[in-house]
């Protein structure tokens, strides 16, 4: 009787030592950062959640509404809107630099882009991000699925692309909206000037002309 009672002892020791030393380590997680993952793995949160940044890491975010546990943490979401202008059959693309605020890529030009919130629909994500970043409002039930960029490769994002054209009446622009010190400038650029800039990718170009084409071609068929 006294040797099980001594097993029971140290099978109840052994247990409160490993239910300490994990509630230590998690205590230890929260408000780190984490490296990419090569997989999908679990991130525990107390009243923190740990959200996928895009920056290399996970960041850590108030969530109260969210109930302690395991969560498994994914892929980010990101969308990019190829806003469009015509003028005198000319083709324009709304278009900012990236200020000193930005992490990534300060000095380059992109079309507004962005991850997608929690909560928040693909459509919302992008004309929020193009109201943000440059004072353009446009309406969601404008914008038309262009291509989705899935490929797993550097930061591992899935970019879902729109376009939408913008009424020249529409076209008028302002930072104030963007967070400090992200937009150094915005411009609407022309078709021929497309390849003065420094663009943030190759990928991201390509894109741009890619949907210009596409509006030059309607323009051809709209004219015979």
């Amino acid at each position: 009787m006294a040797i099980i009672l001594l097993i029971c002892i140290g099978v109840i020791i052994g247990y409160m030592i490993v239910i300490l030393y994990t509630n230590g380590k998690k205590k230890e997680n929260l408000g780190k950062s984490f490296p990419v993952p090569d997989r999908n793995f679990p991130v525990y949160i107390g009243k923190k959640v740990y959200l996928s940044s895009g920056q290399g890491g996970f960041m850590a975010d108030e969530a109260p509404d969210v109930e302690p546990g395991t969560y498994y943490v994914s892929r980010s979401c990101a969308v990019e809107t190829i806003a469009l202008c015509k003028k005198k059959n000319n083709w324009y693309v709304l278009a900012n630099k990236r200020g000193k605020g930005c992490f990534n890529n300060v000095g380059l030009w992109n079309v507004p882009s962005g991850y997608v919130d929690y909560g928040e629909e693909c459509e919302e994500a992008a004309v929020r991000e193009t109201h943000e970043e440059t004072g353009v409002v446009i309406n969601k039930n404008d914008l038309t699925l262009y291509t989705i960029d899935s490929v797993p490769e550097g930061r591992q994002n899935i970019v879902i692309v729109y376009y939408t054209i913008v009424d020249p009446k529409n076209t008028d622009t302002t930072s104030k909206y963007a967070e400090k010190d992200e937009v150094e400038e915005i411009l609407w650029i022309s078709e021929d000037n497309l390849d003065k800039v420094r663009w943030i990718s190759t990928d991201h170009i390509k894109r741009v002309k890619d949907v210009i084409k596409l509006m030059r071609s309607r323009d051809e068929i709209n004219n015979k």
